[in-house]
């Protein structure tokens, strides 16, 4: 973040199973996907936490994560507006009939 830490304001988001929620947007960073937080998010619920933005933004286009334990990967990026109820219900359906079918095809085994 190059020395802006002075023109961003901290703010809640939220890990929701369809991404980083704020201000009515979804987010996405390669820390959430490394360490799963979507589908802990689907599993456990969802939970909050600290994000940093620019507040001149009104729709920002980027958020970091507020920690400075991964300073590479906290970048976050818009990924887009809400799913209805009915779209994100299907969207689970797809996502967990692709894990029964890699279970089944591969059983527990590490693939990368």
């Amino acid at each position: 973040m190059n020395g802006n830490h002075g023109q961003l304001e901290a703010a809640a988001a939220r890990i929701t199973p369809e991404g980083i929620l704020f201000r009515d947007r979804y987010y996405t960073c390669r820390l959430a996907l490394r360490y799963k937080w979507y589908e802990q998010a689907l599993a456990r619920g969802p939970w909050e936490i600290r994000v940093l933005f620019h507040p001149a933004e009104e729709r920002p286009e980027a958020l970091y994560i507020d920690s400075e334990h991964f300073e590479e990967e906290r970048v976050c990026h818009f990924i887009g507006v809400p799913l209805q109820p009915s779209e994100t219900a299907a969207y689970h359906t797809k996502l967990r009939k692709l894990a029964d079918e890699r279970k089944m095809l591969y059983g527990n085994k590490t693939l990368f």
